[in-house]
């Protein structure tokens, strides 16, 4: 397929360097899109991903002339799309949903795990070793595994990193419904997290609401060889995990109306093969968005927030989510000493 799409459109375009967007390859999906998949094939379900405006803001920032380009040209894109399914796609039944995975805040200092680590006595490293007690994976999410994983090596870790000031929430295995194992942790559990290659400590980096170079409010430490004020994602910043949800088609009656009811992304698979009479497996964790699909019976699940506090010494956390039936979304994550 990917032959037939060089010959009729273009040859697929060569990713960009770092710091250039990749207008070509936004393009050049729309284009297969609907000069081809649509007309010869007519699958049951489309995802196109576009990679921008994600890959730009981290390179330029999030409201940086560049970044705020790739969005427009997006748009256009986008705006192709919609053309289509005014044109053609709405009356043949198509339903059309347009979902962002996530938002970015602004990193405004750096920091290192992996010194602070050092300084505090454990032997760190990127990969396991012989000399290295801590394997230390940074990001916007990171991760600590033990070489001696004991509930006393754990306590001792957590101690150390919530005395820094980069240290956001902080999750270890759990020791009841809300503690982890470590004093000053929550469990795991609380951001789905309790998996089987989770690692021993869980982090993300502390996040605040301060205005960027941009305009915009919310920034965050961060570790990678970037400079300052680029765009990152992956914390528990609320503007890190909220998410555009646009639904259009006839499956969804309500045009025009904005649901109050909280969702999130994982609920648009559970949605679609709802749509399309397939039976949800019983691994998913996304529900069936039932308050879109005017099915008055079904959408009126109780809510219920809930926020979770953990503390060591200076150091307090706290984790915001928010239930839907039998459905668990986090809201948002913070610390400070």
């Amino acid at each position: 397929m990917l032959a037939e799409a060089e010959a009729l459109v273009c040859p697929l375009p060569p990713e960009p360097p770092d710091f250039q967007p990749d207008t070509a390859g936004q393009d050049w999906i729309t284009s297969v899109f609907l000069d081809l998949i649509w007309p010869k094939y007519q699958p049951d379900v489309t995802i196109l991903s576009y990679g921008e405006p994600d890959s730009t803001s981290h390179f330029h920032g999030t409201g940086s002339e560049v970044t705020r380009g790739i969005i427009a040209h997006c748009d256009r894109q986008f705006g192709r799309m919609l053309d289509w399914w005014e044109a053609e796609g709405r009356a043949g039944g198509v339903q059309i949903i347009a979902v962002s995975d996530h938002g970015h805040i602004t990193g405004h200092t750096r920091a290192s795990v992996i010194d602070s680590l050092r300084e505090a006595g454990f032997r760190p490293g990127r990969a396991p070793a012989a000399y290295v007690d801590v394997v230390v994976v940074p990001g916007q999410v990171g991760a600590l595994n033990l070489m001696e994983p004991t509930e006393k090596h754990v306590a001792r870790l957590v101690a150390t990193i919530t005395e820094q000031p980069w240290c956001g929430p902080v999750f270890t295995r759990a020791r009841n419904e809300v503690d982890g194992i470590g004093p000053g942790s929550l469990g795991n559990h609380l951001v789905f997290g309790d998996h089987a290659r989770a690692p021993d400590v869980l982090f993300s980096f502390r996040a605040d609401d301060r205005v960027d170079p941009f305009g915009l409010n919310g920034g965050t430490f961060y570790d990678n060889d970037r400079r300052n004020g680029l765009g990152v994602h992956g914390g528990l910043h609320p503007k890190e995990i909220s998410a555009v949800g646009i639904a259009a088609g006839t499956a969804f009656p309500a045009a025009g109306s904005i649901s109050a009811v909280p969702s999130g992304i994982c609920d648009f698979a559970s949605t679609v093969l709802h749509l399309l009479e397939i039976g949800r497996p019983y691994t998913m964790s996304g529900r069936v968005l039932h308050e879109l699909l005017w099915d008055p019976e079904r959408a009126n699940a109780a809510i219920k927030h809930e926020s979770l506090e953990a503390k060591l010494g200076r150091f307090r956390q706290v984790l915001r989510r928010v239930h839907v039936g039998d459905a668990t979304y986090a809201e948002s994550g913070a610390a400070e000493s």
